[in-house]
């Protein structure tokens, strides 16, 4: 499959600065926000199934990691 490119990330520069603190060695901010694209299309999917289904415990920490970051 063919990839794509996403158009230009607008983050503020104490954020960059974060995550510049948090990579690992060899790899980019492209790649880092690679991974956590593919990290949060999979919490989603995995949100997407009814919350009846699973126990609670696992339920409460999925939805709190859902909840948009205080800033």
């Amino acid at each position: 499959m063919k990839s794509t490119t996403f158009p230009p990330l607008h983050v503020e520069p104490s954020l960059r600065s974060a995550m510049e603190g948090v990579l690992e060695e060899g790899e980019s901010l492209s790649n880092f926000v690679g991974k956590a694209l593919r990290a949060q299309v999979e919490l989603r999917r995995h949100l997407a199934f009814p919350a009846s289904t699973m126990p609670a415990v696992e339920r409460d920490a999925l939805m709190a990691l859902r909840e948009p970051a205080q800033s």
